[in-house]
């Protein structure tokens, strides 16, 4: 359920690499780790962390949209 909405939130994304950072730092993570394990292919964000995740991604998209 949840893997589906974080791939299009990943894709709408114009700034992958920003999105990615924004998210690491939430998660004190380092963004390559983020990159790797997080959006490589499979979207495999951990289930405990998904939810925020999407909120993360969803904020983002928005205000980079109506800027």
């Amino acid at each position: 359920m949840y893997k589906k909405s974080i791939k299009r939130e990943y894709e709408q994304a114009t700034n992958k690499k920003e999105l990615t950072i924004l998210i690491a730092e939430y998660f004190g993570m380092n963004p390559r780790s983020v990159q790797c394990n997080w959006f490589s292919g499979f979207y495999e964000v951990p289930e405990k962390h998904q939810g925020k995740v999407i909120d993360l991604m969803q904020d983002y998209n928005y205000k980079k949209q109506n800027n």
